[in-house]
């Protein structure tokens, strides 16, 4: 259809007139009332014209097969899979605007918008009438931090190597009106705040900040500067990649603020079938079947590897284990636990 035709369908519509619409197989004539939002359209069946084409055009959120048996049901069609040239069917509908957008690309019907989420408009609205009736809108500030239990994957490890169950982190930023979550995950990005407390386990956040007052333009510009590195999944200490921890640790420490004791891997806890899966895999500590299952005894005992370099079977094991697993073993991390946990921060806000 051309433009002129397009407009003068759109009067037709305002004035409850006829208005053309083309589905193949069936006569273009259709009867619109558009007073109540009923929608009654005539076709007459041309070549080629079945009730499932029909149905197709006008079956809105129905599935096809119930809206094929609702004309034929209507129309008193004993067969719908028999229509005769010439044959009129009437089709009922409730609205004509997607039709009208679907058929004739018309512009000027624009489709309500959705009711935002009861927790995007609570966590990502920028209005100060809102913000007065937000507790936590009310107390976060740029470069706050806060933490959540993951659903990730690795997250139930993280949770059992740790003792904890907060297991995610991220700083949180202003970003045109909105609040955002500066992470690391797949890769270092800005999320919004809502999507990011949906995202958690049973949507629960907690948020600290620190004690004294400090200069958060180093923090932030550091933690930004690395947004698009890629996730660090051996948790290792460098600046190529970045695991969440360690970027609000290293993002802190421009801006002269420790927070947080890194620990060595060694130390942490090993004993679960969860942990050893996730780590061994990773630091590819990969030995033979029988000493494979012997360090999984061992790791189920005494918990640790700082425990069991000191068994005198140690240096047979150490002997067998990749030297590149061996030195990530030793290196150091950064917890969300430690961070969660630190003396210099306190607690803003928390549903834990």
């Amino acid at each position: 259809m051309n433009n002129n035709k397009q407009q003068q369908n759109c009067f037709n519509l305002v004035e409850n007139r006829v208005i053309f619409l083309e589905v193949r197989g069936w006569a273009e004539l259709r009867e619109v009332k558009s007073s109540t939002g009923e929608v009654k359209k005539t076709y007459r069946a041309k070549k080629g014209g079945t009730l499932g084409r029909l149905a197709l055009a006008n079956k809105k959120n129905k599935s096809l097969g119930a809206k094929i048996f609702e004309i034929a049901k209507h129309n008193k069609i004993e067969n719908p899979n028999i229509i005769w040239i010439g044959q009129q069917v009437e089709v009922i509908t409730k609205t004509t605007k997607r039709l009208l957008k679907r058929f004739m690309g018309l512009t000027q019907y624009e489709k309500k918008p959705k009711k935002n989420n009861p927790g995007a408009d609570f966590y990502n609205i920028s209005a100060k009438e809102s913000v007065e009736k937000n507790e936590l809108l009310k107390k976060i500030k740029p470069c706050d931090i806060i933490f959540q239990t993951s659903t990730s994957r690795q997250s139930k490890a993280l949770e059992l190597a740790t003792n904890s169950d907060i297991t995610h982190m991220g700083i949180l930023v202003r970003k045109n009106g909105f609040w955002h979550v500066l992470e690391a995950t797949h890769p270092v990005k800005l999320t919004p705040l809502a999507t990011w407390k949906a995202r958690g386990k049973e949507g629960k956040i907690s948020i600290k900040r620190i004690n004294k007052e400090i200069n958060y333009d180093p923090i932030i510009a550091y933690a930004q500067k690395q947004v698009g590195k890629n996730y660090d999944t051996l948790f290792q200490w460098g600046d190529e990649s970045f695991y969440c921890s360690e970027l609000v640790f290293k993002a802190f420490k421009q801006g002269g603020v420790e927070i947080g004791k890194p620990t060595q891997i060694k130390y942490l806890d090993f004993s679960s079938p969860e942990v050893k899966k996730l780590m061994i895999r990773r630091l590819k500590l990969s030995l033979p079947p029988k000493e494979q299952a012997y360090l999984s005894r061992l790791l189920k005992k005494h918990k640790t590897f700082a425990k069991i370099m000191q068994l005198p079977e140690w240096p047979k094991i150490k002997a067998r284990a990749p030297k590149r697993a061996l030195n990530i073993i030793q290196s150091y991390v950064i917890t969300p636990k430690s961070i969660y946990k630190a003396k210099n921060l306190h607690t803003v806000y928390s549903e834990y």
